[in-house]
């Protein structure tokens, strides 16, 4: 999940800023919520804010709850600003639609509820495959002399 965090972030403060139509960025919308991107990204600001929490046991969970409820309130709407420039380099309008038509069929919403299972479920399995690659890498290092 950290690593979906830094993602996250990373296009927070890379993805250059300019205007876009509006029908182009209320077609981004709705596909990221048609797909789960929506829900995924708050499975993602749930985890982020639990891992504040134990950091910072100081403060009191009703602070908490405010600060995460404020959170989820604006920072869906700020990714989606600053993900509309990465869609608007690589898809039409019209890929769009047809992304959009997709996940209104029965497939499609089966295929978006499940993306953010999908998602939790694969990082833990990369996380594990990530261990032992790197269990590998240290063990052939070791038979050379490093």
């Amino acid at each position: 999940m950290k690593k979906l965090l830094i993602i996250i972030f990373a296009l927070f403060l890379a993805a250059p800023t300019f205007a876009q139509p509006g029908s182009y960025k209320s077609k981004v919308k709705k596909m990221l919520s048609l797909t789960g991107a929506e829900q995924t990204f708050s499975v993602a600001i749930d985890q982020m804010m639990g891992q504040m929490r134990s950091m910072r046991s100081d403060v009191d969970a009703e602070i908490w709850d405010e600060v995460e409820a404020e959170f989820k309130k604006t920072s869906i709407d700020d990714l989606v600003e600053l993900l509309v420039p990465v869609y608007y380099k690589y898809l039409t309008e019209e890929d769009l639609d047809g992304i959009i038509a997709f996940y209104q069929t029965p497939i499609g919403k089966k295929y978006a509820s499940s993306t953010p299972n999908i998602t939790r479920d694969s990082m833990i399995a990369g996380q594990e495959w990530g261990a032992k690659l790197g269990e590998k890498v240290a063990n052939k290092l070791a038979e050379k002399g490093y």
